[in-house]
């Protein structure tokens, strides 16, 4: 869940980073991060 002070209030297409590197790619919908693309993190 996405919520409170740096909850995104647009909507459209976002990515989610670990460590650093790119691992998924969706849309946020109603407070909820939507994957669409996840990808597979070396090692």
């Amino acid at each position: 869940m996405l919520r409170g002070r740096d909850a995104p209030i647009m909507g459209g297409t976002v990515y989610a980073v670990s460590r650093g590197a790119l691992v998924a790619l969706g849309e946020v919908a109603q407070g909820e991060f939507r994957p669409k693309r996840i990808f597979n993190l070396p090692g």
